[in-house]
């Protein structure tokens, strides 16, 4: 739905938009006959307000209408290719998160492939899928191996693929450093409480043991807030 919104918006090409809203709703159409059996009042009225067209008979209810079959137009290429565009989207958007941008904040996003298989994927319109999910105003494969421009965010998104985002221009870096540096001071704070308590002589005994299991995963989510934060001081710097 969020790939469609650019496509359909106005002043674009009318058949692509037109493309766009009958694969929406064929999915639509599909997946309430689908979900009919399981939840039978609600799918029956979204599937009457349906928009109808063309010359074949429309069934007078989801009831009666054909429940959807297997259509053979599984392609595992486009999907894998998909989900490298949807993962590195992810990243981006985590990234975006960690350093407070705004939506109205798009820098220019680098995909940043270890090989050449890693950068397949992303063609022409994955590049334009990925800049619509990520809020970026452009994306670039830069060569397989290669280093990020200066000034950028770094995310990884596995072993053969990270993404970067030009920060230089977009944030202060004085101002970034000061806010990661007092919410480092907060974590590391909260590290140093937990494992003060875990040390005392009565912890293990007199703890239960779901207080004990609930510590444990604040330290962690604690550790790893606090080496991500250390990423972006490092990227400030």
């Amino acid at each position: 739905i969020e790939l469609v919104k650019p496509a359909v918006a106005a002043g674009g090409d009318p058949a692509i938009a037109a493309a766009f809203r009958q694969t929406l709703w064929a999915a639509l159409d599909a997946g309430l006959r689908l979900l009919h059996p399981l939840m039978p009042f609600v799918t029956e009225e979204l599937w009457q307000r349906l928009p109808r067209g063309g010359a074949a008979p429309i069934p007078a209810s989801i009831m009666v209408a054909p429940y959807p079959t297997p259509c053979g137009w599984a392609d595992t290429g486009a999907e894998a290719g998909m989900g490298s565009v949807l993962a590195a989207a992810q990243a981006a958007r985590s990234l975006r998160a960690g350093y407070g941008l705004l939506p109205k904040q798009q820098p220019p996003l680098y995909v940043l492939p270890a090989d050449a298989g890693a950068g397949a994927p992303f063609d022409a319109d994955a590049r334009g899928a990925l800049a619509t999910l990520a809020c970026a105003s452009a994306v670039e494969v830069v060569a397989p191996g290669a280093p990020p421009p200066a000034g950028c965010g770094v995310a990884v998104v596995d072993d053969r693929l990270s993404v970067a985002i030009a920060l230089a221009g977009v944030l202060d870096p004085a101002k970034e450093l000061a806010k990661l540096a007092t919410r480092a001071a907060a974590v590391a704070a909260t590290a140093a409480k937990l494992k003060a308590a875990q040390g005392t002589a009565s912890y293990a005994a007199k703890t239960p043991a779901d207080v004990q299991e609930a510590d444990a995963d604040k330290l962690a989510k604690a550790e790893a807030e606090a080496a991500v934060i250390a990423g972006h001081i490092a990227d400030m710097e």
